[in-house]
């Protein structure tokens, strides 16, 4: 499509170890366009992470590889630019907010140092209009009293501040994608709520495009257009937010919204999915969730343990998961006509940024 800012196709990213490959991510498709957000939602171990590394090059050497598929920015293929290209990208275009900003600020710089650095790289400022963008950044994240935390180091403020100071890098330089990896983990919910308000402004004023990753589904229920599940590596469902929540079809996906609490619900146990993850270096055949499904419901297994695994990529459709090719999974699915109708989800709220290495353009050695 025209508007499509972001497209990845078939992306395969290995962790060679000396245990065997670990393949983190298995075959990803999907896109994202200008002014979208695109939520992707998984256990941990899911590869949602790696994916989003994949996108900026940043995958952990010397064992990450990317070995396979394409990685479409704005019309261009990403693997086929060189590390200084990429460092360029980075920052300007396509900023990220890491998991856990202590590890990824600069302990040894304050935070003021660590903004301005990216808009001294990236924008040309010097001087007085760069301090004033700085404590400007840091007053858009909702910090008090940002002339006096502009002078500060990551060390002397609380995890949720530093999360925010994280979220003023990644936005510094107004990127065109910005790619958030768990931001809303230390914020209480009122944070989150002013954060989400935020990123729907700047997303409306600049068509900024959001990949948003998280565990939390009543925030991917607020914020997000479409959402993309994964497990073991893959991308089981990719829908529409209304379509995913109303009526899933993939079983796990499913069990994921099973999980919630619903004014439904009432006493009753919340449903579990039994068992772990597969170990990515050693995937099982056909749909990886069979094992647990077998174990978490009799239906659902009966259902998986007639999928097959596509034999090559094929193209996305709401209505039809991956893993269930051939044959096509009945219609309506008995989870779906159970939780479709009932199914409402509440929604928390909001947001964090890149390593002071993706965001400065550090290809991060």
């Amino acid at each position: 499509m025209a508007d499509t800012l972001l497209e990845v196709r078939d992306l395969r990213t290995y962790i060679y170890t000396r245990r065997g490959v670990v393949k983190a991510v298995d075959g990803a498709s999907f896109s994202v366009r200008r002014g979208e957000t695109l939520g992707i939602v998984g256990e941990s171990g899911s590869g949602k992470s790696m994916t989003c590394l994949s996108i900026l090059r940043l995958v952990p050497e010397p064992g990450g590889r990317i070995v396979g598929g394409q990685i479409l920015f704005d019309g261009e293929n990403l693997l086929d630019k060189s590390p200084e290209e990429m460092r360029r990208l980075r920052g300007p275009r396509i900023a990220m907010i890491l998991q856990d900003p202590m590890a990824s600020l600069n302990p040894a710089m304050t935070v003021g140092e660590q903004i301005a650095e990216t808009l001294a790289l990236h924008r040309g400022l010097r001087g007085r209009a760069l301090d004033d963008r700085v404590v400007e950044l840091l007053r858009q994240v909702k910090i008090s009293d940002p002339e006096r935390r502009v002078h500060a180091y990551p060390h002397q403020m609380s995890g949720g501040i530093r999360q925010r100071v994280a979220g003023a890098i990644a936005i510094s330089c107004q990127p065109s994608l910005l790619i958030a990896d768990e931001p809303t983990t230390s914020l209480d919910v009122t944070i989150q709520s002013q954060y989400l308000r935020l990123l729907k402004e700047i997303q409306r004023e600049t068509s900024l495009a959001l990949v948003f990753v998280t565990h939390d589904l009543g925030i991917v229920a607020k914020l997000c257009d479409r959402v993309a599940v994964m497990y073991a590596g893959r991308i089981v469902e990719l829908g529409r937010t209304r379509d995913i929540f109303n009526r899933p079809r993939h079983p796990y996906a499913i069990g994921l919204l099973d999980c919630l609490p619903t004014l439904r619900r009432g006493r009753e146990p919340l449903t579990a999915i039994e068992g772990q993850p597969p170990d990515l270096a050693n995937v099982p055949e056909g749909c990886s969730f069979t094992p647990r499904a077998r174990r978490w419901s009799r239906s659902t297994a009966s259902i998986l343990s007639r999928a097959f695994a596509p034999a090559r990529p094929r193209p996305w459709a709401a209505e039809r998961p991956p893993c269930h090719g051939r044959p096509p999974l009945p219609s309506p699915s008995p989870w779906a006509a159970a939780t479709s109708s009932s199914r409402r989800v509440s929604s928390p709220s909001t947001f964090r940024s890149p390593a002071a290495r993706s965001s400065a353009g550090d290809s991060g050695r």
